[in-house]
Formats: C-alpha cells, structure tokens, sequence
C-alpha cells in the first residue's frame, strides 16, 4: 500500500500545459487561482450562463464571478472561448469494481445476468487489501478524470476491516469529494481452491449486520474519515432487504447504530424484493419504504439507489420525508436478465420533489466517461411510458441538473457544489471546445449536454485543489497504472477460478 506518493504528494509529474499546472509544484495543488474569460454554465438559476467572465478561487472556494477581475497573486488559467461548469456528482457507483473492467459486460446478457453475483462472490476472498486500495485510488481518479468531482461509492465489496481500511484509504488519497459508505453485510468464509455450494456462498455474501461490521465502521470512522471537515466522509450501505428478516431486529438497528455515530448518509438498493416475504418483515411490499416510515426511520440522511418499479406513493413519500435518490441510468436502461425491463423512476422522482440525482453503478461493465450517463438519464426517460409526459418538458439544463445541482443535493452535498456561485466550494470543470464535432452553436447546457466528452475535459478543480489540468491529471501515471490494474485484475482472477460452488 504505497500508493500515496501516485496521489496528490506526487504534484509535478506528468502534468498539463496550462499555467495553474506550474503552480501545482509550489502549492500542491491549491494556488489562488483565477479563471479568466471563461464561458459559464453556473446551473444557478440567478446567474444562469455567462459569457467570457472570470471566476476566482481563493481558500477552496469560489471568491468571485465577473468580468476585467484583478487577478493580484492568483494564478492565471486562460480560458477565452472554454466552458466552465460545476464539478458533476455520481450518486452511486462500485468504485472497486473499476479493476475489473470488462471481465462481465452488459452487452452479453444472458452471460452478465448469469455471471454476475457469481463474479462477485469470487472474487472478493481473493482480493487482498493492497488490491482495494489500488482498485479505490484508481476509481476515483477515474471518476476526477471525467469530470465527476464528488460521489458516492457504495463499498460492497469489503467483506473485511483490512480491506474496507484499505479501499477508504485508496479512495481518499484519489482527492474525490463526497462518500465512502461501507456496507454492514458481506462475509466470505471461502477463499482459492475451496469448493461449496452456490446456496452457502449467497447466504454469506448477503448476511446482516454483526458486531465485526460495526467495529470495522468504528475503525473507518477513527483511523481514515474521521474529519468532519474532510472532503470524503464516511457513510454506510444497510444489508436490509433479504427475505425473511424481521424488520425491528435488522433495520432498526442499523439505523439506530449509524445515526448514533453521527454517520451522515445512509444508503440502499431500493430494488423489489420476493413476493413471498411475510406481513412483518421488510420488503414484503415494493420497495420497503412503507415498511421503513411505519417504523419511524425514513429521514434525510437516507439515500435510495435505483428506485425502479417505485409507484407514485412511494415516490410521494420519498419527497414527504426528504429521502434521496440515485438513479443509474445506463444500467438500469440495459435487462437485468433476458427479455427483462426496469421502468427508471428519476424524472417522475423530481417531479414529485424527491432529491434526484444519476450514478454509474458498476464499472466492471459500463463506461466511464460521465457525459454518456447523463444523456441515458433523459434517452431512458424519454423512452419510458410512464415517464416520457416528464421528459417531454425538459430543456438541457434539467437534464444536467441529475449530475450537477440536483445532482449533488441528492448525495446530500447541495449546500456545498453542483453550480457556479459566489461561496461554493470551488469543485469545477473546464471544458476544451475545440474539438472537431463540439459545436459552437447553441445555448451552453446544449453544447455540454448533447456532444461534451470525457476527452473534453481540460481542467478539474476539488476544493480549489487542481487534480487535472491540460488534459491530464496531475501527477498520474496512467500507464504505469494501468499496468498494475492489468496485473492485479489477471491475478485476482487466476485465484478467483479456482473456487468452485456446486
């Protein structure tokens, strides 16, 4: 685990072209920055889009917004005929999954539905520590790298205290805002070369919550994201849901033990559940969210991913008790298995006024550049019966307001990013517009919306810490790399093959 010095401490290697580069050396990555003759897309309804303007960053945070501003000590980002916009929020992705990529694609779709938890339940006995923190620092320089500036990775593939220490720690030094949410469930008592039933496998991986997930909480919470003024925090991921479990000895527990410890978002897959699970228990009707008011615990630290098949009450009291959403829209668009479709519920969300934001989900099989996600959250839409009456309506900016705005409000960020305003943190995105194909023509939202790519992105700021900047992250070696996630990933699955469920 020494891949601190490939994080921010390494500012000086392999950096852009731009002048806020130079400074990264002097200032790790911090410099008072100025912004100058930028085209803005604030996503903020009282400034709506700017025109070659200026924007200062001082202290982390945006200073100040308007033309001919006196630059002083700042360092000068030229930016005449750029785009400047929020830095954009993913609501739920698997951020260890990145090191497997292209392993199981979604295109194959008998082979993904089949292969799937399957792929899951193997390799995590075989990943060591050292692999969570490579695979969690590489995801969220990914995820920097298109773009999406604060996130929140819901960690269900840490079945020990050393590997959730470790993916949290990796995740951390990438320099991403928002949230590692550990999840109370996962255990494997298997690992290379042992033979079990399919069934004892699946028991094990969806388990609830013990003593030993709690003090691995306890653990993350101390030793890694224990700064309340820290850029990552330390959320949880409840392992309610399964069938038959009584809903006072399980989810009011974990509800009750986050909340005690102050953890500040809790998350779940808000998915159907059996149809045989009994009056009592939890998801023994839709998405459980009935189930989870009656016994007084919905609030607005509770965050749903998914969301699909939800009905208009549901969604009615999503919005009543503040409860968010993150929709995935890529991966909720592809079958889950042959034949099958999810109906997305983000715009009739919104619509209701539930916090609503996008997600990537598992990058094991979907892509990574971000703009890809955000133009399936309005295509899913617009193709949905039960939504297109939304969609319909929509102009650019709503459909950028999932990822930036709204976005951020639905990882409970929004009084801290998503647009461009005076006393913001200052989490942002300079975009080139001279690639072939961008247009010059239309409304910003339109131009950002409908063509802007990964490859577009020139420039991404945290805080007001520079992490990439003339096209390349600051200090990052890709090849190099990617040859360890290359490495790591053969590995994991030479042992990962050995393991056999009957």
């Amino acid at each position: 685990m020494r891949l601190a010095a490939l994080g921010g401490a390494a500012a000086g290697l392999g950096l852009g072209s731009t002048r806020a580069a130079a400074a990264v050396a002097r200032t790790g990555g911090a410099a008072r920055t100025l912004i100058r003759g930028a085209d803005v897309l604030t996503m903020n309804p009282a400034l709506d889009e700017l025109t070659g303007v200026d924007v200062l960053i001082d202290n982390g945070k945006i200073a100040a917004i308007g033309k001919g501003l006196s630059a002083g000590d700042a360092v000068v980002v030229e930016a005449r005929g750029m785009i400047l916009i929020p830095g954009m929020a993913d609501g739920h992705r698997h951020i260890w999954q990145c090191a497997a990529a292209g392993r199981l694609v979604k295109t194959n779709v008998k082979e993904f539905a089949a292969g799937y938890q399957v792929w899951k339940m193997k390799w995590m006995p075989c990943a060591s520590a050292e692999d969570h923190h490579l695979a969690a620092y590489y995801g969220g320089l990914q995820a920097i790298d298109s773009g999406v500036t604060a996130l929140l990775d819901v960690a269900h593939g840490q079945q020990t205290a050393d590997r959730a220490l470790a993916a949290a720690r990796g995740l951390k030094e990438s320099g991403i805002a928002g949230w590692f949410a550990y999840q109370v469930s996962n255990r494997c008592d298997y690992g290379p070369g042992d033979t079990l039933p399919l069934a004892e496998a699946r028991a094990q991986a969806s388990q609830f919550t013990s003593d030993d997930h709690w003090q691995t909480v306890a653990r993350l919470q101390k030793e890694v994201l224990g700064d309340s003024s820290g850029l990552l925090q330390l959320g949880i991921a409840l392992s309610v849901g399964s069938k038959g479990q009584p809903l006072a000895r399980v989810a009011e527990q974990e509800f009750g033990r986050a909340r005690a410890m102050g953890i500040g978002i809790i998350t779940h897959h808000a998915n159907p559940g059996p149809t045989d699970v009994p009056p009592g228990h939890f998801g023994h009707r839709g998405l459980g969210l009935f189930d989870l008011h009656e016994a007084g615990l919905l609030g607005p630290d509770v965050h749903c991913s998914h969301g699909v098949t939800a009905t208009d009450d549901e969604l009615k009291l999503m919005a009543q008790t503040g409860v968010m959403l993150g929709a995935t829209a890529v991966a909720e668009t592809f079958p889950s298995r042959p034949l099958a479709r999810r109906d997305p519920a983000h715009g009739r969300a919104r619509a209701f006024g539930v916090r609503t934001g996008i997600g990537t989900d598992t990058p094991l099989s979907l892509t990574q550049d971000y703009f890809e996600h955000i133009r399936a959250s309005f295509l899913s839409l617009a193709l949905d019966p039960a939504s297109e009456h939304v969609a319909s309506g929509y102009h650019s900016p709503d459909v950028f307001d999932f990822a930036t705005r709204g976005g951020y409000d639905a990882i409970r960020l929004g009084d801290i990013g998503g647009t461009i305003a005076v006393g913001r943190r200052a989490d942002l995105v300079l975009l080139g517009t001279d690639r072939p194909g961008f247009p010059p023509a239309g409304t910003l939202a339109d131009r950002v919306v409908n063509f802007a790519a990964r490859t577009d992105v020139d420039s991404v700021w945290v805080a007001g810490r520079l992490l990439k900047s003339g096209g390349a992250m600051v200090g990052v070696d890709w090849r190099s790399l990617n040859a360890r996630i290359a490495a790591m990933q053969a590995r994991v699955h030479a042992a990962a093959d050995t393991i056999t469920f009957t």
